[in-house]
């Protein structure tokens, strides 16, 4: 099952700038529940998390422009038939991201997992959540670019049909609908208890605040502050697994190894071993990967010897602009949502599949 906040990518591409009081009336109830209105809220309250959790900042006017974009991609996909997404849905998503502690991430919030779609077994499809089964298969039918390759997969599929809780899942079973594959079985979401067995890497499994323990493969709370572990995400949010014990991230002005030591948000700078800011700048801004990133694509930059480097941000390329699929070159990208689709530049939006395709 995807999360609804994966819909539109903008809290990957943006942080949130606006005012307070700006983002409490966007994101408030409304009436209006548009696709175009429901994706603007919802963003909204992605970047005004991501902010509020140490995630990217940018000015106003580069994260104003990177949520209407995203929203235009966003509203596509929720209006396409099947998908399912209601007013209470969004109302009980958007409270989540607005009042869920940052040691809870983004993605674990039940209350923004997109519900089941409609459509039934065979009907045409492009996403999954249009779909009664969660999956819409896009295997079937091979498609051929000018360039002769041919992808195995195309612009439409079907609708799978629904897979049972207890069912065979995984290499043979096929995916579970709106369920989790747990060691080869279909399983509710978060319905395993702490101390009830799981599968690492099913955490979905267990109930909202517990996750799959990497050692005694249980649902458990994870790890505070001070205790043992293996990895950072048996460790609390906001804390890294250091030494084999959980830590609390380093602040703005705070010593650091390296990245991972930094606060959402801040990068180790490699000159001070100090955790630093993370800046984003606009097209032919200076870059250099890490303290200073590009707000749209990557930086071009080439890392020396001492692992530091220096490069520019690339050009933005408008709607409609030539470019190259599967290029190399840093120096141009398309703007954010869209990508090199048949030559040109355009909004990376699902197709609207007509019966029968």
């Amino acid at each position: 099952m995807s999360k609804f906040r994966m819909i539109g990518r903008v809290a990957v591409v943006v942080g949130a700038t606006a005012s307070v009081g700006a983002l409490v009336v966007a994101c408030s109830k409304t009436t209006d529940s548009s696709p175009g209105a429901t994706c603007d809220r919802v963003l909204r309250a992605q970047v005004a998390r991501d902010e509020r959790c140490g995630g990217r900042v940018l000015d106003a006017e580069v994260k104003e422009h990177a949520i209407q974009r995203e929203a235009a991609v966003c509203a596509v996909s929720i209006g396409l038939s099947g998908v399912a997404i209601t007013p209470a849905f969004v109302d009980a998503c958007v409270s989540a991201l607005d009042n869920t502690s940052c040691a809870v991430g983004s993605g674990d919030l039940p209350e923004c997992d997109a519900p089941p779609g409609t459509l039934e077994k065979g009907a045409a499809c492009s996403q999954s959540s249009q779909c009664q089964s969660g999956r819409c298969d896009r295997t079937s039918a091979p498609t051929t670019n000018d360039a002769g390759v041919v992808s195995s997969s195309s612009k439409c599929g079907v609708c799978t049909a629904p897979i049972a809780l207890g069912a065979a899942c995984g290499a043979n079973g096929g995916s579970c609908t709106n369920a989790v594959c747990d060691d080869g079985t279909c399983v509710a979401r978060y319905s395993r208890g702490e101390g009830a067995a799981c599968t690492t890497g099913s955490s979905d499994v267990c109930k909202s605040g517990l996750r799959c323990d990497v050692r005694s493969s249980k649902c458990a709370k994870p790890a505070a502050a001070g205790a043992a572990c293996i990895t950072s995400n048996e460790c609390e949010g906001g804390l890294t697994c250091k030494s084999g014990v959980c830590k609390a991230r380093a602040k703005d002005g705070e010593a650091c190894g390296d990245g991972t030591d930094c606060a959402s948000g801040l990068a180790c700078a490699p000159t001070t071993q100090k955790c630093t800011r993370v800046t984003y700048g606009k097209a032919g801004a200076a870059c250099d990967s890490n303290l200073a990133r590009c707000a749209v694509g990557a930086c071009n930059v080439s890392i020396t010897g001492t692992g530091v480097g220096t490069g520019t941000c690339p050009v933005v390329l408008a709607d409609g602009a030539a470019c190259e699929e599967m290029s190399t070159d840093r120096s141009k990208t398309c703007d954010v949502g869209a990508r090199c689709i048949e030559g040109k530049c355009k909004l990376d939006v699902p197709e609207t599949c007509p019966a029968g395709k």
